[in-house]
């Protein structure tokens, strides 16, 4: 009769059954890392964005400068603008019977954020409009850019639904 073979798991006093199991939940942290870097990449690739494309040809805009996206100004803007989402988030999932909060000063009442970060590069606040559109949980979430005013093509956004 050949001897017995014995697993290295078995041989640290880990049985078959746990191995598959650390496997699998090694498995699925891996997995759960790569879903949270896509839609990380996906929220600063889609959603930050300029909104004024279809204002670009209208009179009045001014003889201020539009700072490319990459630029520093626009980064740390964006960096506000993703954390005040996270805390929104946050906000939802912590009072679920609530939904959306009143405004965003809500978010530092509850220890969420920080006032620092309800602010863009030029020390403007932004701009949050919940209930936006159809969905309940709908809102949007800007920056007014450089020159201080909505709706031009320097505002940086998130509209969420």
């Amino acid at each position: 009769m050949a001897p017995h073979k014995i697993d290295t798991f078995e041989q640290d006093g880990f049985s078959e059954t746990k191995r598959k199991y650390y496997k699998f939940i090694t498995s699925c942290v891996i997995l759960m890392g790569c879903f949270v870097g896509l839609i990380c990449g996906l929220i600063i690739l889609d959603v930050v964005k300029p909104v004024g494309e279809a204002l670009e040809n209208q009179p009045g805009m001014g003889d201020f400068q539009v700072l490319s996206q990459d630029s520093i100004e626009v980064k740390k803007t964006k960096i506000n603008l993703c954390e005040v989402n996270k805390a929104i988030l946050i906000y939802q999932l912590k009072n679920a019977s609530k939904g959306l909060p009143e405004d965003l000063k809500v978010l530092v009442e509850e220890g969420l954020i920080h006032p620092n970060s309800l602010i863009d590069y030029w020390d403007q606040p932004f701009v949050y409009l919940p209930n936006v559109g159809d969905q309940p949980s709908a809102y949007e979430l800007k920056s007014i850019g450089i020159d201080g005013q909505q709706d031009t093509r320097d505002d940086i956004m998130i509209k969420l639904n």
